[in-house]
């Protein structure tokens, strides 16, 4: 009976020690039946985001040239990224380097000083100009111009009478116009005009203001092209140091203008600049005779 009891006992622990086993085993692969099964792996959301061609050093300006649109799945990217390569990346300065085809966040971005857009060997020079040269306020950043300059001059000789005697001296005045410099590129554009005159005087709407609101409206518009006018814009050019020195000159001696280049387009032109005798020998311009009534 002894013998008999004790085959049941260990029968019993083999029978306990199996069953934990498996309780373990279950929990260890989760369980059985459908509690078992793989979850499907969600499918990837692919978007495209801005990323350099190539590998790009710290403090590098983003270009059309060095960026491009990468694939990537939406869950392995952060919300900052960029989809458009676009004045949000363009023209900005990356603050770490990067890898080829890395995605660019915004975090990672800042417009760039006016000392990293400048190529080695040139000058950051500032040009104040009127309404009239900014074209509507539409000159932007990596444009490039040519700059004209105006002067008059005192013209003077000493001139005999027909009758003879004493010489006399005779001054008058002759302007004198010539394209100094040529595809200067700008840099960066500072508007001084806070707002558009244009249609509204003191926020209202000219055409739902009195007739004399709109004849202040246009009174102040034509004011911003008079030849008095202040400054409604500064340029910040890419000079070297002979063209600043150029410019100053020309700026503080006489008139600048500016004329805006199409895009893409750096080739020189050649001019003869203009006189009064220029005018009239190369352009048949008639000088009236002096009529004596």
């Amino acid at each position: 009976m002894r013998r008999s009891g004790s085959r049941t006992i260990l029968l019993l622990g083999a029978v306990v020690a199996l069953a934990v086993a498996l309780v373990i085993f279950l929990l260890m692969n989760g369980g059985t039946g459908t509690n078992a099964q793989e979850q499907p792996t969600p499918t990837p959301v692919i978007i495209k985001v801005v990323a350099p061609k190539e590998d790009i050093k710290q403090f590098t300006i983003l270009t059309n040239d060095n960026l491009g649109l990468v694939d990537v799945d939406q869950r392995n990217v952060p919300t900052t990224t960029l989809n458009l390569v676009n004045q949000e990346s363009v023209g900005k300065m990356v603050l770490r380097d990067y890898k080829a085809n890395e995605p660019v966040v915004t975090t990672d971005l800042q417009d760039p000083g006016v000392p990293q857009l400048l190529d080695k060997g040139k000058r950051a020079f500032a040009v104040a100009i009127q309404e009239i040269n900014t074209f509507n306020q539409s000159i932007i950043a990596s444009d490039s111009i040519d700059l004209i300059w105006s002067r008059k001059f005192i013209i003077s000789a000493y001139t005999v009478p027909p009758g003879g005697g004493t010489a006399e001296k005779v001054e008058r005045e002759a302007w004198s116009t010539k394209t100094l410099l040529q595809n200067i590129k700008v840099l960066r554009v500072v508007p001084l005009r806070t707002s558009s005159t244009t249609g509204t005087t003191n926020g209202v709407n000219s055409s739902q203001s009195g007739g004399n609101d709109a004849a202040k409206a246009d009174q102040a518009l034509q004011a911003q092209f008079a030849a008095t006018a202040p400054p409604t814009m500064v340029l910040i050019l890419s000079v070297d140091d002979q063209q600043a020195e150029v410019i100053k000159f020309a700026r503080e001696n006489g008139q600048l203008d500016v004329a805006l280049r199409a895009t893409g387009d750096d080739e020189p032109g050649t001019t003869s600049g203009i006189t009064d005798q220029i005018l009239v020998n190369d352009y048949k311009v008639v000088v009236p005779d002096l009529i004596v009534k």
